[in-house]
């Protein structure tokens, strides 16, 4: 299945049944398959992210450089990144199966709006001074940025 839901402006799915089955690997995972794409899900999303100006001199220093990441992809029940350090990061965006990882425009037949996300997910990054990757502080419910529901819109 597509990206794509059914409304009065699209009333067709997209034609080709086989670009799901060869879709690439989606290794930030950012939709959790909202998109429909039937992406392969990894184990646990890589979504790199860590303290900009930490120092690693040991175990407890690395683990508090990548608290963002650590914390941000559920590892512990409840947790997630308090967005109070700036972060340094990476995020693949997964636009279609058959490589693009650069958005361009909102597209209204999405079931997942990639496009808003990302926008959103940069602009919330910046207006926060570079602390918040929303998508790690708010684990459960980062989603809301493909279609503004989100508490900061508010």
């Amino acid at each position: 299945m597509a990206n794509y839901q059914s409304s009065a402006v699209c009333p067709a799915a997209p034609s080709d049944p086989d670009l799901c089955g060869e879709t690439l690997f989606d290794a930030d995972w950012h939709s959790e398959g909202k998109n429909r794409f039937d992406a392969a899900p990894p184990t646990a999303p890589l979504r790199l992210a860590r303290v900009a100006g930490a120092r690693v001199k040991g175990p407890e220093s690395l683990a508090a450089a990548w608290a963002p990441r650590l914390l941000g992809v559920g590892t512990k029940d409840g947790a997630a990144w308090p967005a109070d350090a700036p972060v340094i990061g990476a995020t693949l965006a997964y636009i279609n199966p058959v490589g693009q990882h650069v958005w361009t425009f909102t597209e209204p037949c999405k079931s997942f709006d990639d496009a808003v996300y990302y926008d959103h997910m940069i602009g919330r990054l910046f207006a926060s001074g570079g602390k918040d990757p929303y998508f790690l502080s708010h684990p459960q419910s980062h989603w809301c940025m493909a279609n503004e529901s989100c508490p900061f819109f508010h």
